[in-house]
């Protein structure tokens, strides 16, 4: 099956991609930036360009046999992982001296 894939060079876009080529399908990344895609993704996929205000091209999703759409605000951004920290504070720190004792 092809299956179209955007948001493919994130967290979770780049495994699936490896799962899909494994499964042996085709895949078809829609891509911003495709000399980064190049880079980051496995050989085997084909990249087809997606840009802002001109949409896709017709004949990419016209075989598909199913689209992923990841495509968004990146998880691993600065800002998440300062307030994963922040979460990990809190849970290490309880005020009271109590977790220095349970190590």
């Amino acid at each position: 099956m092809n299956v179209v894939v955007t948001g493919a060079t994130g967290l979770v876009g780049r495994p699936l991609v490896r799962a899909l080529l494994a499964r042996g399908d085709s895949v078809t990344v829609l891509t911003r930036d495709p000399e980064r895609a190049a880079e980051r993704l496995p050989a085997g996929c084909a990249l087809a360009p997606w840009r802002d205000g001109t949409g896709v091209e017709p004949a990419v999703l016209r075989d598909a046999g199913a689209v992923v759409h990841l495509a968004g605000a990146g998880i691993a951004e600065q800002d998440v992982r300062q307030r994963h920290q922040q979460y990990q504070g809190s849970h290490r720190d309880d005020g009271f001296g109590q977790a220095d004792r349970v190590r």
